[in-house]
C-alpha cells in the first residue's frame, strides 16, 4: 500500500467512525460475508439432486444387494439425472418429478416406473 493510499484509508476510516460505524467492525463483517459465500459456492455442487441421490445410494450399501443397488442406480442415471440431475434438491418441484415418471411412462417400462417412485419416495 502505498502512502498515498493508506491516508486515503485513515480519511475513510475516520469518516465512517464519525457516522457511528466502527471501520474494524466492519472489516470483520466484510470477511465474514465473503467467507460465507465462498463456503456456499463450494458446497453448492453437494445439494444437487445428482450427488444426493449418489450419496443416497451409497447410505444405503449393505442393506441392498448390488443387483438392486445397479438397477437404482440405472433408473436414476438413464432417467431421472438428464432431466432434474443437476438441479439444486430443494428446488426440484412435484411437475419436475411427475415429468421424469411420465418419461418412463411413454416408453412402457413399468418395472422401472415403479422402481422410480420407490426412489423419489425415499428422499425427497
Amino acid at each position: 500500500m502505498s502512502l498515498e493510499q493508506a491516508r486515503n484509508a485513515r480519511t475513510k476510516a475516520r469518516e465512517q467512525v464519525k457516522i457511528g460505524v466502527n471501520p474494524a467492525q466492519e472489516r470483520r463483517k466484510k470477511m465474514q460475508q465473503l467467507r460465507e459465500i465462498e463456503e456456499a459456492e463450494k458446497n453448492l455442487g453437494k445439494t444437487t439432486f445428482e450427488y444426493v441421490a449418489n450419496e443416497w445410494i451409497d447410505l444405503q450399501g449393505e442393506s441392498w444387494s448390488k443387483k438392486h443397488a445397479d438397477a437404482v442406480y440405472a433408473t436414476l442415471l438413464h432417467d431421472a439425472f438428464p432431466l432434474i440431475g443437476h438441479l439444486q434438491i430443494d428446488t426440484i418441484t412435484p411437475p419436475q418429478i411427475l415429468k421424469v415418471l411420465r418419461k418412463i411412462e411413454r416408453r412402457g417400462a413399468l418395472v422401472r416406473l415403479e422402481k422410480a417412485v420407490f426412489i423419489f419416495s425415499a428422499f425427497l
